[in-house]
């Protein structure tokens, strides 16, 4: 009788069509951020042409080649790699990858200034239709680099768990211990240096040593620091092991969000917080026999007030489509308490549109979050864990009210209101030129000539008031401190505190009248998105892909120059970025408050 070979046969199919696990529920609870790209053999981004619009364009990857040529370099002298390329390794991955870092430990450690900091807890995890073969490749290349004389990589051997063969690798060095004669003391005999002696340890047993454990089990391979948490991937693919983020429901919830998109990152905040807690008690607990310092808060209190259990998790997604790369967003927190509630609390129901936003603004942000409120729930929760400097600050507010007549609370924060504005103008100047790219900041007020009125007596009574130039543009006093980089401006217009690094960008501001088109008019607002998001929304980005790339790329240049191309090497010529030309793309994004955070989507397309 055939039938339970039959049955057997049937069952086996049924299981080998069942979708794979996603590699991020292997991970272990308390993962603190994992990234995931969902396959690496995906051409959606190639075939992504807003993206392509960039990254292929041949004056930017020219311009861009010394700094690639250098990358390649600092690679290449990494002699511990003998003949091991990249290429090797990716032909033998055929699907999801995931990377998952821990470093609770470590940031505990070094928060503590102890003397041994351990490595963060680190997981790779890849599909692969011959993970064993990958795993036995890389073990042979760990050997021919223990061979290389010199070598500070070595190949400790193997150990087989649930018929799993796990490898392990180590780098090694010299340990370094100061002596009580190494110490250095000052006049008064207090001791200001120590300097480390090497010490040679015991190879593999060091507290340098650095150890890689890896191998497969099924068709995933894994290489983590640590032998234990090796065991537990082995365990967890193998359906054995419960105490992964396949029983989390907010890590489900992360990947509900995660599996439509080719790469996406979350991040959890509870093992962070849990661990601030902790040295939150340790640092102010109150040692027996001793009286509780007054000028401290309770720990208790502190940690009541801050509220950090209200943080929930991060998520950032990508995904790309070929007219179309979307990145979304999520931020999830607790609203009823601590810095969830001032976070989200912050935030109003729509974000701002101000006529003074020129039609010609490259770059344009708004939000609808109220600083002054912020600043007052900081202030509150201050005063809740130390009650002492309320009487300060209330003596000091009223001491500065008694003297100029403004009061700080009402005439300036509390007249801060929710909306928050920034543009950038592109001036037209060359790249190389720091003022090319001019950035005007605004904030609503709730009575902008009392604020106006309450900074001016401020300023009369400092030295910096002397400094402002005041004249009349359109009807609206600017004032401008000159700098050599151009002068920093300020002026309220129309309800608003603007104030701008440069002058042209606040002067475009001032210029925007009845007879003048704003931003909000344009048709690049008009048809932000494409139709592609949601009317509403607590915040808004528009972006010009010329002038952002432009941006980037002097900022990329200016930052490389400095570092990287700084040992003689020509730097990077940022006129060369005036010729690159147009880039015909847009970023467009919004926001929108929900009730358990803050949701986020962009959308980078071709210009219409």
């Amino acid at each position: 009788m055939r039938t339970p070979s039959l049955l057997l046969a049937l069952a086996a199919t049924a299981t080998s069509l069942c979708a794979a696990k996603p590699l991020e529920t292997y991970l272990p609870t308390g993962t603190v951020l994992y990234a995931s790209l969902a396959n690496i053999n995906s051409k959606a981004a190639e075939e992504c042409d807003p993206l392509n619009e960039i990254i292929k364009n041949e004056k930017i990857c020219a311009f861009l080649k010394p700094v690639k040529d250098e990358f390649e370099k600092l690679v290449q002298k990494d002699e511990d790699l003998p003949d091991l390329k990249w290429e090797d390794i990716r032909q033998k991955l055929d699907g999801q990858i995931v990377i998952g870092i821990n470093p609770v430990s470590a940031l505990a450690s070094a928060m503590r200034d102890e003397a041994d900091t351990p490595i963060p807890g680190f997981e790779l995890l890849a599909t692969s239709k011959d993970a064993k073969g990958l795993a036995e490749f890389l073990a042979g290349k760990a050997k021919e680099m223990a061979a290389e004389k010199g070598s500070e990589t070595f190949f400790a051997g193997s150990e087989t768990f649930l018929k799993c063969e796990i490898f392990d690798i180590y780098t090694h060095d010299k340990e370094e211990k100061p002596t009580n004669e190494d110490v250095k003391y000052d006049e008064e005999g207090n001791p200001v240096e120590k300097t480390a002696k090497a010490e040679e340890t015991e190879s593999g047993k060091g507290k340098n040593d650095v150890h890689f454990y890896f191998g497969a089990c099924k068709n995933v391979f894994f290489l983590t620091t640590s032998m234990e948490s090796a065991k537990a991937l082995v365990e967890a693919v193998k359906g054995e092991e419960k105490n992964t983020l396949a029983e989390e429901a907010q890590a489900e919830a992360a990947r509900g969000m995660g599996e439509k998109n080719d790469f996406y990152l979350y991040v959890d905040f509870r093992p962070l917080t849990r661990m601030l807690e902790d040295l939150i008690r340790e640092k102010l607990a109150v040692q027996p026999g001793q009286q509780p310092d007054p000028s401290k808060p309770a720990p208790e209190v502190l940690i009541s007030a801050l509220g950090l259990d209200s943080l929930h998790y991060f998520y950032y997604g990508v995904r790309f489509k070929s007219d179309d790369m979307i990145v979304s967003g999520f931020f999830s927190a607790d609203s009823s308490h601590g810095l969830g509630r001032l976070i989200l609390g912050s935030f109003g129901d729509r974000y701002p549109t101000p006529d003074f936003v020129p039609a010609s603004a490259a770059n344009v942000n708004s939000v609808a979050f109220n600083l002054g409120s912020t600043l007052f729930s900081i202030r509150d929760m201050v005063f809740t864990t130390m009650p002492m400097l309320s009487v300060a600050y209330n003596m000091q507010i009223a001491q500065i009210q008694t003297r100029t007549s403004v009061n700080l609370e009402t005439d300036l924060v509390g007249n801060i209101d929710s909306g928050i504005v920034s543009f950038v103008v592109d001036t037209g100047a060359s790249a190389a030129d720091p003022n090319t790219f001019q950035q005007v900041f605004a904030f609503k007020l709730k009575d902008g000539m009392a604020f106006k009125k309450a900074v001016d007596v401020l300023l009369a009574m400092t030295p910096a008031g002397a400094m402002f130039q005041r004249r009349d543009f359109n009807g609206v006093e600017l004032m401008t401190m000159p700098l050599p980089t151009g002068g920093f401006s300020m002026a309220v217009k129309d309800g608003w505190l603007l104030f701008s690094p440069g002058q042209q960008a606040i002067q475009d501001a001032l210029s925007v009248g009845p007879d003048t088109k704003s931003y909000w008019q344009t048709k690049a607002y008009a048809n932000l998105g494409n139709g592609k998001l949601e009317d509403g929304g607590v915040s808004m980005i528009y972006g010009n892909g010329t002038s952002l790339v432009k941006f980037y790329l002097a900022a990329i240049a200016n930052a490389c120059n400095a570092t990287i191309l700084s040992d003689g090497t020509a730097p990077l010529d940022l006129t060369l970025i005036d010729g690159i030309g147009e880039i015909p793309v847009v970023l467009a994004g919004k926001s929108f408050k929900t009730a358990d955070g803050i949701r986020s989507e962009s959308h980078l397309q071709r210009k219409e």
